[in-house]
């Protein structure tokens, strides 16, 4: 994967997935054309060519052996055409409406959303900030005499 950052004429590699950088292919302050590979990492016993999308001179940061997440800075390469960058956009148009949703609040409904919420919780996601509303939720709705019978009807 690579950023591309045209203020420093940079293309900036960072790593596709969790890994070890196995070694670089090229000296580090070589040239190297586009589609060139410039390093070989390590994802899940598979050994990975990172190959550059531009031309340009490349400047390692990392050591072979690094341990990589995703997102981490491998290398810089110095772009030979700066003005193969492409800029972004800024969007200028109108955004839609959009509409409300409505929530369904019948017991079972809240039931379902509350349950399916700290099901996430204990998976390990990150929902935290929903833990004691969903947790309150949950009991009113178990407490409700009507939940057994709008789940028979759906």
């Amino acid at each position: 994967m690579f950023l591309k950052n045209s203020f420093f004429s940079l293309l900036l590699s960072i790593a596709p997935s969790p890994g070890k950088l196995i070694r670089y292919v090229v000296e580090d302050g070589e040239h190297l054309d586009a589609n060139q590979p410039f390093a070989e990492m390590e994802v899940m016993k598979m050994y990975l060519p990172l190959v550059v999308s531009e031309a340009g001179t490349v400047r390692f940061i990392n050591q072979p052996g690094s341990v990589l997440e995703p997102g981490d800075l491998i290398a810089i390469l110095t772009l030979d055409d700066p003005s193969r960058v492409k800029h972004a956009i800024p969007y200028d148009g109108q955004l839609p409406k959009v509409e409300q949703n409505t929530v369904d609040e019948r017991a079972h409904n809240k039931f379902k959303q509350a349950k399916r919420n700290l099901e996430l919780i204990l998976q390990g996601y990150d929902a935290q900030s929903k833990m004691l509303d969903s947790l309150k939720v949950l009991l009113e709705t178990l407490k409700n005499p009507e939940l057994p019978y709008l789940e028979l009807q759906v």
